[in-house]
């Protein structure tokens, strides 16, 4: 006679954990996928601001290097534009 009593306790049990689970389950869900969206999201946006830098940095180079063959407006244009980018 206990065994049933305790059959039937752990199918109630069982029952309540699935309700839970079916109530928390949808909310997890959202989390990770909200989660996975925003490290997705930093992750372009370093991506970004690296290649920004990195057009940047190579611009001004082109500067440097107009400026060492004697093309002083070629490379005010080009540190100018550097300037305005805000890198």
């Amino acid at each position: 006679m206990v065994d049933v009593f305790e059959e039937v306790e752990e199918q109630i049990r069982s029952d309540r954990y699935r309700a839970l689970a079916l109530k928390v389950l949808p909310w997890f869900i959202g989390l990770v996928v909200l989660s996975l969206a925003g490290v997705g999201g930093w992750q372009g946006y370093r991506a970004w601001t690296a290649s920004q830098a990195a057009k940047a940095s190579e611009t001004y180079a082109q500067g440097i290097e107009a400026m060492q063959a004697g093309r002083a407006a070629e490379a005010k244009a080009a540190w100018e534009t550097v300037a305005k980018s805000g890198s």
